[in-house]
């Protein structure tokens, strides 16, 4: 039986079907009495068939939410990882701002970029495990979703995302359906050997798609695919919001998503 994917993202990470999580599951197999193996592949496929029963349950909010508190623990900042150099700017901006040497309320300010990570890390989740997202194979949705978990914000003069560390403060990135449908294309027809429509001349994405890097793709496919439009950009009426302080911030978080603003809330 081929295995393109599984193949595909033993090729990106070798040593991974040897983890914790893969062990695990062959070691449920054998307690069952069941085949096992130990080709990577086959290791991986039944890895995937497990991470598809167990994301699955999207209409029961009580797995998601079990399913979001794992990776919030996995992969959010902690309150003790964020940098002096972020406390630092907070206090020169409060004196730009005229408010002299204040102190800042480091606990308050802890909670609003762990609630920030929190609810776009959700967006990925929720999608990812949602009917919308079954179209794609499991694989591919690991691929995306672990290579996002390495990005931080976007850097529109560099047109590149930034690489996120375990102090990075910066909200994961806006999650782009559009965008992201383009990607996962990109690289399943890549994977499977099939021909990959490419405007001639366009070495730019000939050389981004060659380099299976999903952050180089997704910032191409924000970029050059899904760019905003012109009248979102010129268009200047709407109406004035008031956000009261110590009032919720989620709301307006929702609000830009897919603008891109790369503004943290």
């Amino acid at each position: 039986m081929k295995q393109p994917g599984e193949q595909f993202i033993h090729q990106k990470d070798p040593k991974f079907h040897t983890s914790k999580e893969v062990e695990h599951e062959q070691k449920r197999k054998k307690k069952k009495g069941e085949q096992t193996s130990q080709k990577p592949k086959d290791k991986l496929e039944a890895w995937f068939k497990v991470i598809e029963k167990t994301h699955g349950h999207y209409d029961d909010p009580r797995v998601l939410e079990r399913i979001k508190k794992y990776y919030h623990k996995q992969y959010v900042i902690k309150p003790k990882n964020i940098p002096q150099s972020y406390w630092n700017l907070q206090k020169r901006l409060a004196r730009e701002q005229g408010h002299g040497d204040i102190e800042i309320d480091k606990k308050q300010h802890a909670e609003v970029l762990v609630a920030d990570q929190e609810s776009t890390l959700d967006n990925w989740v929720e999608y990812f495990s949602g009917p919308d997202a079954s179209v794609y194979p499991v694989w591919a949705k690991y691929w995306s979703f672990k290579s996002m978990l390495k990005l931080a914000s976007f850097d529109k003069e560099k047109h590149a995302f930034a690489k996120r560390k375990k102090n990075t403060v910066a909200p994961f990135p806006d999650l782009n359906r559009e965008a992201l449908a383009y990607v996962i294309d990109i690289i399943v027809k890549k994977v499977n050997k099939e021909d990959i429509p490419v405007e001639n001349g366009n070495e730019e994405l000939q050389k981004i798609i060659q380099s299976e890097n999903f952050g180089k793709l997704y910032a191409y496919a924000i970029e050059k695919v899904t760019p905003t439009e012109q009248n979102k950009l010129i268009n200047t009426e709407g109406e004035w919001m008031k956000y009261a302080q110590g009032s919720d911030h989620m709301p307006l978080v929702e609000s830009l998503q897919s603008y891109g603003t790369g503004w943290c809330t």
